[in-house]
């Protein structure tokens, strides 16, 4: 088993104060900081700090490491993959700083709703790493990797796409509507056993068992609001898979690497203990 990492939740977690609103365009953002609406709660956004640049080479480092799984790397590709990514992290770190320029400037009030855009963009960035399109690191990748490697990378995420719900919300209310259970499945990129367990979800008869048993989930923990979905349930090791019932209470849970035969027996327990459930509140 491999322990969760908490970067993402660091970085996110340091942020500065920023204006929201403001009685002058001269005032700076430490004096709107301190304004307080009538019910003695701030009006002001967080804005976001700089991380340590150490933090976000490790995001860079799960991006790199994800399509090396996929397309077996050579040294000289991953080489060109670090220098694009880092030149992202570069811009991302001037746009901070650029932000927290322009909040200090005493023109808040004129640019309050670009600078407020643009701070909850940072924050995405910061959760995601600097790394989609159209970032240097994308246009690299297209450039580096063969045709062979870059269809390697096309069908894994297009077989990501289409065969595992992402938003667990709405895996939920299928649930329900359709009286199936969740399977939800807790994966990070950098985590070699979660990669060497992931080929298994993929194969066409895990598929189709999946779709004809329950309504599958794969959960990233470095994406927006993966930890707090782990929290919820417990989950502080990747790979880890539970299974819930339509009401959303857990069936079963596993944590580490399974076979896909494992998985299709997790949720046959889950299938037993679902059934024993419904015995015990038919004979209360």
């Amino acid at each position: 088993m491999v322990f969760v990492n908490s970067v993402s939740a660091g970085v996110c977690g340091v942020v500065l104060l920023f204006a929201a609103a403001g009685t002058g365009p001269t005032l700076c953002a430490q004096q709107f900081a301190d304004e307080e609406t009538a019910d003695g709660k701030s009006n002001v956004p967080e804005l976001v700090a700089a991380p340590a640049r150490s933090q976000l080479d490790e995001l860079l480092w799960r991006q790199i490491a994800y399509v090396d799984g996929i397309c077996g790397l050579t040294d000289d590709q991953r080489k060109k993959l670090q220098l694009a990514g880092h030149g992202d992290i570069s811009r991302l770190l001037h746009r901070i700083q650029d932000l927290r320029t322009q909040s200090q400037s005493g023109q808040v009030r004129s640019h309050l709703e670009d600078l407020v855009r643009e701070n909850e963009s940072l924050k995405g960035l910061l959760i995601t790493g600097p790394f989609e399109k159209p970032s240097l690191f994308v246009r690299t990748r297209q450039r580096v990797l063969t045709a062979e490697q870059l269809a390697r990378l096309e069908a894994d995420e297009a077989l990501f796409s289409s065969a595992w719900m992402a938003d667990l919300g709405e895996a939920r209310e299928l649930s329900r509507k359709h009286n199936r259970p969740l399977l939800v499945h807790f994966h990070a990129d950098w985590c070699a056993p979660c990669c060497q367990m992931k080929p298994a979800l993929y194969r066409p008869d895990m598929i189709r068992f999946l779709h004809d048993h329950c309504i599958p989930v794969f959960i990233e923990e470095d994406r927006e609001g993966a930890k707090r979905v782990m929290r919820q349930y417990g989950v502080d090791t990747v790979p880890a898979d539970l299974v819930l019932n339509p009401e959303g209470e857990v069936l079963v849970r596993s944590q580490g690497a399974r076979t896909g035969q494992a998985v299709m027996e997790l949720l046959r327990s889950a299938a037993d203990a679902a059934k024993s459930r419904q015995g015990e509140q038919i004979d209360r």
